[in-house]
């Protein structure tokens, strides 16, 4: 599921253009491919986790990820913001530098270091 929400970031003038998207945390197959430009860095993410197609539930003391590995071979990583049951991700600019597919996926830890991920979802 893919929708897109208009949202504007402290400090800056341009409104951030959120995609909204939902991930099975029981299927790990790649869910999903975004189309987005080398250099947009005006983007962000809401993601929704599912559990077998029911919303999973995210507990208030858990943090979240988001980490991808680009076409060069590096790495981003960041942490992410839980609102409303949802994990909200700003593109940073080392996302989309270079240009090519991007793997993606968020991960949600708790106090005791359990952890969930997301299956992949790719940016292109």
């Amino acid at each position: 599921m893919l929708k897109s929400k208009k949202h504007k970031r402290k400090g800056n003038c341009m409104n951030i253009i959120y995609n909204k998207i939902s991930l099975d945390i029981h299927n790990i197959a790649s869910q999903l491919t975004l189309a987005v430009k080398k250099g947009d860095t005006a983007r962000g993410l809401i993601i929704t986790l599912t559990e077998n197609g029911k919303i999973y539930n995210i507990p208030k003391e858990c943090y979240a990820t988001f980490s991808a590995k680009k076409s060069d071979g590096t790495f981003v990583s960041s942490g992410c913001e839980i609102k409303d049951n949802k994990i909200i991700y700003d593109f940073s600019p080392q996302l989309t530098k270079v240009p090519g597919r991007v793997d993606c996926e968020s991960s949600l830890f708790s106090k005791d270091d359990a952890q969930i991920t997301s299956p992949l979802f790719t940016l292109y």
